[in-house]
């Protein structure tokens, strides 16, 4: 029961973290990935470029088990995902979507 409260804390946290960078007007990348995907150990290097650069904050979420493709990138600006990448995404190409929200 501990555990679970613990774990409902977390996930309380993040979400208002998540909602509170959404709210000022950060760009971020919802992420989604596959533990064993080779394309997303290729896209890893290019989000911390990303990150790395200032140009958005990276949200990792594992979807080990669901329907999603991998990789997947979901870009959220204010709260609104306006672009969606399926499939590994160069740094060049993610870059001058990024800028456009700087």
């Amino acid at each position: 029961m501990k555990n679970k409260r613990i774990v409902a804390f977390f996930a309380t946290v993040v979400f208002l973290l998540s909602f509170a960078a959404q709210a000022s007007g950060l760009v971020i990348i919802k992420y989604y990935y596959r533990a064993n995907c080779s394309w997303c150990d290729k896209e890893k290097p290019v989000l911390e470029r990303v990150s790395a650069n200032g140009l958005a904050e990276i949200e990792f979420i594992n979807c080990d088990g669901s329907l999603i493709p991998t990789p997947t990138m979901k870009i959220v600006v204010n709260g609104k995902v306006v672009r969606t990448f399926v499939g590994y995404t160069e740094f060049n190409e993610l870059y001058k979507v990024l800028k456009v929200y700087q």
